[in-house]
């Protein structure tokens, strides 16, 4: 009887790498290297969203157990797109939640495995690394300024790139293989480059957060000598702020951020105008502090924008998420808005980098979730 065998080493490819990561990893090189972010949309659109159109009715079975995140997640698309009907500036959230929908289908039928989801994180941190590397030997005279990658705001680029780091260290760490030191070395010189080229100080913020959960998280299996070399990395990491001239004039020379200034703006706009109930919608062309047009962090947005209404429907949202989540995800979703509290403006969106970096983790989180669940 005649049997085709296939490659140990093709089938060991086709294992780890599916065509999602395919389509992501080509996704994210759209992000970097174009200046529109119409293609990055425009590919999502049609090798993301339409098939999963076609699959979604075999595919059913993917919102079992995960009905309360988008229920949530539809009441708060909704509730939002009314007031910004009401204010006549169109109904977009209710497309892009179903958009949202479509891409967790993606998700689900690509990254169903462990060694799925490795090659996705493994293949997204190559690009990173590249690109990263590319920039540090580019951007020999860069000073004070910040590096470009494409059409991607810088914050954007931050959290970004930061995503496969913070996998690696975290999957190294719950394997306890030997290469977990050199993934938390890896992590630190990720925060060091990215800053020097981006200039986002919010790193800071978002790496601090993360490190925190990381820490509480595996509190029982950290050895000493272990713990010792995490905090040395941070105490060197410290110096290289503070003492390394590069890196402390980029950290001092952008001054204030004026955030809490903006902030009270906010306040005082939304006391003026008498909506701090259903929000002020988004037709106004008010500029905060005459300069800025959006309130600058997700949270202030969205009680700005949809009022106490629309912002106690995100955080209901954003509470069952966690809820949901484990390990390495729990902790990146908590990082991430942790980062959102001073940047961003919508969660809900058109197809952008936030896709990659937020609602792709956190439906894998999700589905990671259920598998044990189903069990």
């Amino acid at each position: 009887m005649n049997s085709y065998t296939q490659n140990p080493t093709v089938q060991g490819i086709k294992d780890y790498l599916s065509y999602g990561s395919i389509v992501i990893v080509a996704v994210l090189l759209f992000a970097l290297l174009a200046d529109s972010n119409k293609w990055f949309a425009n590919f999502v659109y049609v090798f993301c969203l339409l098939p999963s159109l076609f699959l979604i009715r075999k595919n059913y079975v993917a919102f079992k157990n995960t009905w309360s995140v988008l229920g949530m997640l539809f009441l708060y698309a909704f509730y939002s797109a009314c007031v910004l009907f009401f204010y006549k500036s169109g109904a977009d959230h209710l497309k892009f939640f179903l958009f949202l929908l479509l891409f967790y289908i993606f998700v689900f039928i690509n990254f169903n495995t462990d060694k799925r989801i490795f090659g996705l994180f493994f293949s997204i941190l190559i690009v990173s690394v590249v690109f990263l590397t590319y920039g540090a030997f580019d951007a020999e005279n860069l000073g004070v300024q910040r590096y470009g990658f494409g059409n991607i705001n810088e914050n954007r680029l931050t959290i970004l790139f930061a995503l496969p780091f913070a996998w690696l260290g975290w999957h190294c760490s719950l394997k306890d293989n030997t290469y977990k030191y050199a993934a938390w070395l890896l992590f630190f010189m990720y925060v060091t480059f990215n800053f020097y080229l981006l200039g986002s100080r919010s790193i800071l913020f978002l790496v601090g957060t993360y490190l925190a959960f990381f820490i509480y998280e595996f509190r029982r299996e950290l050895k000493i000598k272990e713990i010792v070399f995490i905090f040395s990395l941070i105490f060197i990491l410290s110096c290289f702020f503070v003492f390394y001239d590069p890196l402390y004039e980029k950290l001092i020379a952008r001054g204030s951020s004026y955030r809490m200034e903006i902030w009270i703006d906010v306040v005082n706009r939304m006391a003026d105008k008498q909506c701090f109930l259903f929000g002020c919608g988004k037709t106004d062309t008010y500029k905060f502090l005459g300069i800025f047009d959006n309130p600058h962090g997700v949270f202030i947005s969205s009680f700005y924008y949809y009022g106490s209404v629309g912002f106690l429907l995100l955080l209901t949202f954003l509470t069952v998420c966690f809820l949901k989540l484990e390990g390495f995800y729990r902790a990146w979703f908590v990082a991430c808005l942790a980062f959102f509290v001073f940047t961003h403006v919508e969660l809900i969106r058109k197809p952008s980098v936030i896709w990659i970096y937020f609602w792709l983790p956190l439906f894998m989180g999700l589905i990671n979730k259920k598998k044990a669940e189903d069990v």
